[in-house]
Parts: structure tokens; sequence; C-alpha cells
């Protein structure tokens, strides 16, 4: 009996060794908080704060670049844990 739950706990042990520190959930919602920032700001400010960027609305386009990214990190971290319990 002893010997079996050993084992079960060196399995687990295997189970978790690579996985210690997954860092896409965090940054995955760090970039798309700041994201959401900028393109809510490039939404509701007013074209004149754009003359200097030749018009382009320079707050939104980078918001949506920003927050594609860290959707990006979201998806892929909630996919590896999909993957993980799936192959449990």
């Amino acid at each position: 009996m002893e010997n079996k739950n050993k084992e079960n706990v060196k399995e687990q042990a295997d189970k978790n060794k690579g996985h210690f520190l997954d860092l896409k959930k965090p940054i995955g919602w760090l970039f798309t908080y700041c994201g959401l920032i900028l393109v809510i700001y490039g939404l509701l400010t007013g074209k004149e704060l754009y003359t200097k960027s030749l018009g382009i609305n320079i707050n939104l386009l980078w918001g949506m670049v920003i927050l594609t990214f860290g959707l990006i990190f979201l998806l892929l971290s909630y996919i590896q844990k999909n993957v993980e319990d799936d192959s449990h």
C-alpha cells in the first residue's frame, strides 16, 4: 500500500514538473487591460489631438494591437490548460 502511495506522489510530481511558472495568463491580462485603456482613450479623444500624427488616431491603433496581443496570450493559456486537462 505504501509503495502505491509513493508512486502516486511521484507521478503527480512528474506531471507538475514542467509547469511551475506559466506567465501567459498574467501577461495576457496585463496587455489586454493596457490595450483596452488605449482603445477607450482613442475612441473618446477628438481629432485635434492627432494633428501632430497626421490625423492618425495612434492611441486607437496601438490599443487594438496591444489588445490583440493580450487576447492571443490568454487564448494560448486557455488552450494549453484544456490540452493538459484532456491528456490526464
